[in-house]
C-alpha cells in the first residue's frame, strides 16, 4: 500500500470512529494505532482532524465532567480519573474539573448524596458501620477527607 492510500485509509478508519463517538487525542491515535497504522500516521490524521475542529480535548472534557455530574455528584479526585481513562491530558482534564466546579459547594453535593445513601441503609446497622460505609461511599465518589467526614456527620446527624 502506499504512503497516501495508508494515509487515506487511516482517515477514513478514524472520521469511522469519531462520527460514532467523541475521542481525545491520544485514544483516537491509540485506536489508529492498535488498528495497525504508525504511530506518526495516527499523529498526522489527529493533528489533521484537531485542526478542523473534529477533536477538542477541552470540549471533550467539559462534555464528560458535566455528564458525570449531572448523573450524581462527584469530586474532584474520581472526574479527574475519569478523564485520564478516556485520553484527556492531566492538565486538561484539572482545567475542566475547576471550571465545572468552581460553583458547586461539595460539601452541599456530598452530603446530598450522603443523606440518599445513608436513608438506604438498614437499620440494624451499628453507627461506626454506617459512619464507615458513608465515608467510603463518598471517598469513592473522589470527594476529599475533609468533605466526606462533614458530609458523613451532616447525614448521621452527628
Amino acid at each position: 500500500m502506499s504512503a497516501g492510500d495508508e494515509h487515506s485509509s487511516a482517515k477514513l478508519y478514524a472520521t469511522r470512529l469519531v462520527a460514532r463517538r467523541a475521542y481525545s487525542r491520544r485514544a483516537l491515535a491509540d485506536k489508529i494505532v492498535g488498528h495497525g497504522f504508525g504511530a506518526d500516521m495516527a499523529r498526522r490524521i489527529v493533528d489533521d482532524l484537531a485542526r478542523v475542529g473534529v477533536l477538542d480535548d477541552d470540549a471533550l472534557a467539559e462534555s464528560l465532567v458535566e455528564a458525570e455530574l449531572s448523573r450524581r455528584p462527584a469530586g474532584r479526585a474520581l472526574l479527574e480519573k475519569k478523564l485520564l481513562a478516556r485520553g484527556i491530558s492531566g492538565g486538561t482534564a484539572r482545567r475542566a474539573v475547576q471550571r465545572a466546579l468552581e460553583d458547586r459547594d461539595l460539601v452541599a453535593d456530598a452530603a446530598e448524596f450522603a443523606h440518599g445513601k445513608a436513608s438506604a441503609m438498614p437499620a440494624s446497622l451499628d453507627d461506626t458501620t454506617r459512619r464507615r460505609r458513608l465515608y467510603a461511599a463518598l471517598a469513592r465518589r473522589g470527594f476529599d477527607p475533609e468533605v466526606c467526614r462533614v458530609a458523613t456527620e451532616d447525614a448521621l446527624g452527628v
